[in-house]
């Protein structure tokens, strides 16, 4: 739990102290009044970066910012300069967050709203996200995919390379890429058992039946895939060397979320893909609690305004015990979901 949060020169906050509490902390005020830069303030505390778009962390005009924040057995100072960022835990300083220092913060912003409908990088970052909670190396393991992918593609661009020039590329491409693809499709398989039924609750509809599939275009489900990829990047070769870019791998799969044994992208209706954004996303929170074994935060980001009631209320009733941060311009499409709450107006 987190108790008291202190920002100085932090985004917009130039001086401000907040205290909270352990159930759910609504934070109001109109638009740009700083309600998301302090959620973001505490996913840094906990992951030493911000969500959402990464702007400057560091108040215009400043050489450092900073955020220190009281926890129940802890305490952390992000401090940022110019010159980078270090996260102060009970004394110890970090350049890079270890695994095991990185707190259980679960992040809902409106924009998650549009994963199903918009363009596969949300699906594929909601499944990285996930994964990287409870896959040591998971980050550094994708670092490293992107790096290769950006060699090659640099390759890519040169007037005269040829695909013998991309063999040693293509060979760590295809290792990376099988350990990828092999984390997201069991992630895939679970989601496929969690997700029909946690829909069902939330929709109370029991009769549609969810599908999750994980889909890796140009590689057939039956091949291995490490000898499917590397075949296809050897044939894509000319298509790949007039386009400038690596037209295949784990950087172009999508997650496939079907409902009625069609694409929910194309079929369903708002409140249906509202009700399978919101079972993905409570997923995600029993994942993040399992990995910690102790209760996430939750940051809500104006998600409220996006839900119907009964979705609303779904959503307030699967957050027992979870310390919950959630903004709003307007307290009372939130407080009447909630019995104990704290209200934090700005």
């Amino acid at each position: 739990m987190l108790h008291t949060l202190e920002l100085r020169n932090f985004r917009s906050y130039e001086d401000g102290l907040f205290g909270f509490e352990d159930g759910v902390n609504i934070i109001v005020g109109p638009n740009a009044s700083g309600k998301t830069n302090l959620l973001q303030a505490i996913h840094a505390l906990g992951n030493m970066k911000a969500f959402g778009v990464q702007s400057e962390l560091l108040m215009y005009g400043q050489e450092q910012a900073k955020a220190h924040g009281v926890f129940d057995d802890e305490d952390r100072t992000l401090k940022i300069t110019q010159l980078g960022t270090e996260l102060t835990v009970d004394g110890i300083t970090h350049k890079r967050i270890p695994a095991q220092k990185r707190l259980p913060v679960v992040v809902f912003q409106p924009d998650h709203m549009l994963m199903l409908s918009k363009e596969p990088e949300l699906r594929r970052q909601y499944i990285d996200d996930i994964i990287s909670h409870y896959k040591n190396g998971y980050a550094s393991l994708l670092r490293n995919y992107k790096r290769a992918l950006l060699q090659r593609n640099k390759l890519l661009k040169q007037e005269h390379s040829t695909a013998s020039d991309a063999f040693v590329w293509d060979m760590q491409l295809v290792d990376l890429a099988s350990e990828v693809v092999r984390e997201r499709k069991a992630l895939a398989k679970r989601l496929n058992e969690y997700v029909s039924p946690m829909y069902h609750r939330i929709a109370k509809q029991k009769k549609d039946d969810v599908e999750v599939v994980y889909e890796t275009p140009h590689i057939e489900e039956s091949s291995q895939y490490a000898d499917a990829y590397h075949a296809q990047l050897k044939k894509m070769w000319p298509l790949d060397k007039a386009r400038g870019f690596t037209g295949v791998g784990p950087h172009r799969d999508d997650l496939s979320v079907k409902i009625r044994g069609r694409l929910a992208r194309d079929t369903a209706s708002r409140g249906e893909l509202r009700s399978l954004v919101l079972s993905l996303k409570l997923y995600e929170l029993d994942v993040v609690r399992e990995r910690y074994d102790k209760q996430p935060i939750l940051l809500l980001d104006d998600v409220f305004g996006e839900l119907d009631g009964s979705r609303r209320k779904s959503l307030a009733n699967a957050l027992t015990d979870t310390q919950t941060f959630v903004t709003s311009t307007d307290a009372d499409v939130v407080v009447e979901h909630f019995s104990d709450h704290n209200i934090i107006p700005l």
